[in-house]
């Protein structure tokens, strides 16, 4: 949850600045490149009974924390999102391709909600997830397989007969063949369980893994 003005977390001067003052400030960057990094990743606002696929990706824990804990994102934090955005849409562009809104609606034990999700293309019959990266894995990332299923389980199309998972870096790419895999109870399961924790502002368990060490939310999961 970003604060309305949105502010970051300045590194530099160790404390939180809103984004003009950001921009007007230029030490680490010229104000144009600030200002772009800022226009491109405006703050998401998130809606009550609807998740995102990637939401239930995370550590359930750090998705609660995303949606009721006041967020300061560093200009790199933000930098980050940027690249990746940017690299969406300069082969949209350059392919001519358009991104996929999906959603579906789900009730559980009276519990109503609605998982979204936007696949970044589909090709005659292969859908595929673009994915930037500064190392290219040797393996598709396990939460990237999950996702790109998902996207597929969500739209529900007979015509798509391939998942593909692509991986750029700034010189090179790969991809992967992924699994045609029904993720509709694992969606279920975890949406329905996020739901009712912010319905009873209830703090999810924690799901210890390999990303805890970059959570923005580390030390708040540890206290």
């Amino acid at each position: 949850m970003f604060t309305d003005p949105p502010s970051i977390w300045c590194n530099l001067e160790q404390k939180r600045v809103k984004y003009d003052e950001c921009i007007n400030c230029a030490k680490c960057l010229p104000s144009p490149f600030i200002k772009l990094i800022f226009d491109t990743t405006k703050p998401y606002i998130y809606q009550e009974n609807r998740y995102g696929v990637t939401e239930l990706l995370w550590c359930l824990r750090r998705s609660f924390y995303e949606r009721t804990s006041i967020n300061y994102p560093t200009l790199h934090d933000l930098y980050i999102l940027c690249r990746g955005i940017m690299f969406h849409q300069f082969f949209n562009s350059l392919f001519n391709l358009k991104e996929v809104k999906i959603e579906k609606n789900f009730k559980i034990e009276n519990e109503e909600f609605t998982i979204v999700g936007i696949i970044d293309g589909i090709w005659e019959d292969i859908m595929f997830e673009i994915k930037s990266v500064v190392n290219l894995p040797v393996f598709p990332r396990p939460q990237h397989v999950v996702q790109l299923q998902s996207y597929y389980t969500l739209l529900n199309s007979p015509k798509i007969k391939k998942l593909m998972i692509i991986y750029f870096s700034m010189n090179n790419f790969n991809f992967f063949t992924v699994p045609l895999e029904n993720k509709e109870q694992w969606l279920k399961e975890r949406a329905y369980k996020l739901h009712i924790c912010l319905k009873e502002n209830k703090v999810p368990d924690r799901e210890e893994g390999v990303y805890c060490s970059w959570c923005p939310f580390y030390v708040k999961c540890k206290l």
